[in-house]
């Protein structure tokens, strides 16, 4: 049998499907691309705009490049100053001197054009800036400046983000120097003491004026800077008459914003009576994750760039014939090809439906006969499987079961036998058998039925499933259905399951008390660790469930839970653990060293008394959804 399900998997196609497809067309290929090739000859013999456009693209693409490789020399920059000695601890004493003697240094020689260093209330500690138009050495120090609170990138800085890139973050600010106000280019990064805590923030920068000036050297191109949502010129190597003629339109800047790698948005500008076009790209920096505005670079046109193709209607006709053949051969192909993909799709919907008696015939040797006579086998393990389904989906509520039966590949339930790392949890309900109750049989059913009928509903929602009902005692596994989760959210799941279990035998015995009827006392043990988990028993008698050491744990804590006298839930010490980040969401009681009784190991065990926050019902993945309640015990 394997050898035969062998030699199936390994079935040979006799004449491939790729090269039913590809061969047609590469014959139509060779027609097309000698027309093309002809075509092409012909117009770039009568213009010169191909050439020009590439060009610019080529430019745009330099200025791109020269933008990342000034992003990393102010990387540069900004770590020196820092990592230098003494920066950080100058910045605690808020000594603006010491700091000015140690930056203004690094600043000359990073040939940087501005430098900040901001306490952490966002004032600057110290502001070297080189005066436009003014020699290598000329900067002007100043401290306490307060406006940088409105350049919004310092903030992640501040709060301490960190992402894929780092800590960095970059943006452009303005600057008032003198009466101008400018632009500024502008890298930042925190400043921490000793104990790794944020004191401060270190920013270097260029102002665009500057910017685009070493971008258009870097480019052999003009360059300009505009902002992404006015379309002003910010700073440009052009010198128009008047900035508003540059001015970039909102349809440009949403089409900058869209465009690909590939798709450039191109525009015609005149300067001083000189026409130019301008290639319009975003400027990005931080590895192209952050937009700061749009980049322009531009060429001055020649005349021989004004050329119109007389060709236009030969290469719309020879077009139109191409479009036509293709058209017809596709359509010839795409036919022999979808024919019994449609017979595959109606047999998947036929099984969608319920039928598993469905049949693909196959009637090829190729990838499509191969993939119906694999839909085949997929059908008849579906058949095969239906008894394990069968003994799976009465253990779950229907909202489970529906997400189950919609499952994703990556949602996959093996029933042979998973290893997981679940928290199990362990209820045991007051006895009755020797209570006021155990004359009447009937009603201490009812009672059991009722109440596990009642509390299963705050099993599903918090993520679980129950394994069995034992008597008077209930076992429920966290973090295995529908999907595995961290053990982490499986003990918070199953610890605040069990405090609603408490709280409906509160409500119960407060029913209970008006009816003259003795009161309920539930018990409940919960512990995290390795489980196996799987159907048991055969097929007409299967059973979904788990099993392990931390079971029987999770038995003896419950056991050991009884011991506090009133109803009450106890959690081991891995579940405690791995609760770290929850603690302070959750009331503990007593706490201390308990014996197991099956294994005799000493344990830790902690009491949970209650919580100051409510876990919702809504899980997806690893996340979950908090709302705040009312505190609990006051």
């Amino acid at each position: 049998m394997a050898r035969k399900t062998e030699s199936r998997l390994k079935e040979r196609v006799r004449f491939s499907l790729r090269w039913k497809i590809t061969l047609p067309f590469i014959f139509l290929a060779l027609i097309l691309g000698l027309g093309a090739a002809y075509l092409v000859n012909q117009l770039l013999n009568q213009t010169e705009e191909f050439q020009f456009l590439r060009q610019l693209a080529d430019s745009g693409k330099q200025t791109n490049d020269a933008v990342v490789r000034i992003e990393e020399e102010l990387l540069r920059v900004e770590r020196l100053i820092a990592n230098t000695e003494g920066v950080a601890q100058a910045v605690g004493l808020e000594n603006s001197e010491d700091l000015r003697a140690r930056v203004l240094p690094l600043v000359i020689n990073g040939g940087v054009d501005f430098a900040v260093i901001l306490d952490a209330e966002i004032t600057s500690l110290l502001s070297i800036r080189h005066q436009p138009q003014g020699a290598a050495g000329d900067f002007e120090v100043l401290k306490g400046e307060t406006f940088y609170k409105d350049w919004d990138f310092i903030y992640p800085i501040l709060s301490g983000d960190l992402d894929d890139l780092g800590d960095k973050q970059v943006g452009v600010g303005r600057l008032t120097i003198g009466e101008r106000d400018t632009g500024v280019f502008t890298i930042g990064g925190p400043l921490r003491n000793n104990q790794a805590e944020i004191i401060g923030v270190a920013l270097v920068g260029f102002y665009l004026d500057n910017l685009v000036d070493q971008l258009s050297l870097d480019a052999g191109a003009n360059v300009a800077i505009y902002d992404m949502s006015t379309g002003e010129l910010l700073g440009s190597t052009l010198e128009p008459d008047d900035p508003n003629n540059l001015l970039v339109s909102p349809s440009q800047i949403s089409d900058a914003l869209t465009s690909g790698d590939n798709q450039n948005v191109v525009r015609n500008v005149t300067v001083s009576g000189s026409l130019y076009t301008e290639v319009l790209t975003m400027f990005r920096a931080r590895q192209n994750t952050v937009d700061l505005g749009i980049l322009g670079t531009s060429l001055l046109r020649t005349q021989g760039q004004d050329l119109l193709l007389e060709n236009v209607f030969t290469v719309a006709r020879y077009g139109a014939i191409a479009l036509l053949l293709v058209v017809t051969i596709g359509l010839l192909i795409s036919n022999m090809i979808t024919r019994p993909l449609v017979e595959i799709a109606e047999a998947s919907a036929q099984v969608a439906a319920g039928n598993l008696d469905t049949y693909v015939p196959s009637r090829s040797n190729d990838e499509i006969g191969i993939l119906a006579r694999s839909f085949n086998r997929l059908v008849e393990g579906l058949r095969e499987s239906i008894p394990y389904r069968d003994a799976l989906m009465p253990m779950l509520d229907s909202d489970m079961r529906e997400e189950i039966q919609e499952a994703q590949p990556d949602k996959h339930i093996s029933y042979d036998g998973i290893s997981a790392e679940a928290a199990i949890l362990v209820a045991d309900l007051s006895s009755f058998t020797g209570g006021a109750e155990s004359s009447n049989p009937e009603s201490i059913l009812t009672t059991i039925n009722r109440y596990y009928e009642a509390i299963t509903p705050f099993i599903s929602q918090h993520g679980g499933t129950i394994s069995k009902f034992d008597g008077e005692i209930l076992i429920a596994f966290f973090g295995v259905l529908p999907q595995q989760t961290p053990p982490q959210l499986s003990s918070l799941q199953s610890v605040h399951a069990g405090l609603e279990l408490l709280s409906e035998v509160e409500k119960w015995n407060s029913d209970r008390a008006i009816q003259g009827r003795p009161a309920l006392e539930m018990w409940i043990g919960i512990t995290t660790g390795k489980v196996v988990a799987g159907g048991i028993g055969n097929k007409s008698q299967l059973q979904f469930s788990v099993i392990g050491d931390t079971v029987q744990e999770a038995r003896d804590v419950q056991e050991v839970c009884r011991e506090l006298g009133a109803g009450a839930l106890l959690i081991s010490e891995s579940t405690y653990n791995y609760l770290a980040k929850a603690h302070r969401v959750l009331k503990f009681g007593r706490y201390g060293r308990a014996r197991l009784r099956h294994s005799g190991r000493e344990v830790s065990v902690y009491e949970v008394k209650g919580r100051r926050m409510r876990l919702g019902n809504t899980f997806a993945g690893q996340d979950s959804q908090w709302k705040r309640d009312r505190e609990e015990d006051g």
